[in-house]
């Protein structure tokens, strides 16, 4: 007598953007699994085109949403018969999906699917599963807090993510046991914006109290950060002294450092220091000389000077920053930039111009650390 095979119906899942978008990618993939999806591979032949494709979308810049539209019009054309669902952050911006959720609903994902295409959830079977594809290697993300209230005037986040709201530490907790339990080595916390961690929250906590509570109440051999903020180092000298002595945290910094030229960063609608941070990063060196300091910057600015720019680039050797996440400015609509270039107050920098300073800027990086 033969067992007749189960087959489940399948997904695919494609994420552009930021760390908290993989992070939430990966929670939607364990969600549809827990009922009775299982992820797509071609070497599975259980059919030759996924149910649903799922593809997390990104508008931090005119490019990223450029990608989002092709992603869609890409699987579109790759598996017709694939129902296409676009969500995240491009997902008003963007057409031709056979479902649309934007962030507002993105929480109530999997009801919406499921609710739209009419699919029965069921118990799932562990034995078709397949790993969780947003795991990297022997690392795991872990998505801590949602939305920005800071409203910078290059930046469309808030307007698309809303106001901050962070997960309560106890639901933390758990997802970082479970992970170690499946032997994830290193848990990198991830947020829009982390150093507003907690501050939603009755009563409201730090993200100081909720690492210390992770390394108290867990066995992750390794913590890390996506990125933060550089005034909640020189903000919190008991934060930096934390990660300098405790063995299980990283000894790096992503720093949403922008620019490292003072008037760009007024200008940007930042409140960055650099004085203070500079020092702090010089003390933070001087008690743990292996520390490193990696950071996002912005090139292209519409009021950024030739003279802001070799800012920029002085600040980078000083520190030194060891890797750079370059972005060329792109016009991001309803923020007070685009407001300013639309009536000619500010005027966008050419491309030819970001390009080259973008280049400059991987160049020197690429000569710090081959200097090292």
């Amino acid at each position: 007598m033969t067992t007749k095979k189960i087959i489940l119906p399948t997904f695919l899942t494609y994420t552009l953007g930021c760390r908290v978008n993989q992070a939430e990618a990966s929670a939607i993939s364990n969600q549809l699994t827990a009922c009775g999806f299982q992820f797509f591979t071609p070497d599975l032949q259980l059919s030759r085109s996924p149910a649903l494709v799922i593809i997390n979308t990104c508008a931090v810049t005119q490019k990223a949403e450029r990608e989002s539209r092709k992603a869609i019009h890409h699987y579109k054309r790759v598996y017709p018969q694939a129902k296409i669902i676009a969500l995240g952050c491009a997902a008003k911006f963007v057409k031709d999906a056979d479902l649309i959720i934007e962030n507002p609903q993105k929480s109530n994902a999997i009801k919406i699917i499921l609710k739209k295409f009419s699919f029965a959830p069921r118990r799932c079977q562990a034995k078709y599963l397949t790993p969780n594809p947003y795991h990297l290697s022997d690392r795991a993300l872990v998505k801590i807090q949602e939305g920005c209230d800071q409203f910078c005037h290059y930046c469309i986040v808030p307007y698309l993510r809303g106001k901050p709201k962070s997960t309560k530490q106890e639901e933390i907790i758990c997802q970082i046991n479970k992970l170690v339990e499946e032997g994830i080595k290193e848990i990198i916390l991830c947020g829009i914006n982390l150093s507003l961690y907690g501050i939603d929250l009755t009563p409201p906590i730090s993200l100081i109290t909720l690492i210390k509570k992770i390394l108290s109440q867990t066995k992750a051999e390794r913590i890390s950060l996506s990125s933060i903020e550089p005034e909640y180092l020189y903000e919190n000298r008991e934060f930096a002294e934390l990660f300098i002595k405790e063995p299980r945290l990283s000894k790096y910094f992503h720093l949403a450092l922008q620019s490292g030229s003072s008037e760009t960063i007024k200008v940007m609608g930042r409140k960055t220091d650099l004085t203070k941070l500079m020092k702090t990063i010089h003390f933070i060196k001087e008690k743990c000389p292996k520390f490193t300091f990696r950071a996002d910057i912005i090139v292209g600015f519409p009021t950024e000077t030739e003279k802001n720019f070799q800012e920029t680039l002085d600040f980078i050797k000083k520190v030194p920053i060891t890797f750079c996440h370059v972005f060329r400015y792109s016009v991001r609509p309803g923020t007070l930039a685009a407001k300013k270039i639309k009536t000619k107050e500010w005027t966008e920098t050419p491309p030819a111009i970001k390009k080259e300073r973008a280049k400059k800027v991987a160049d020197l990086v690429k000569k710090i650390n081959a200097e090292k």
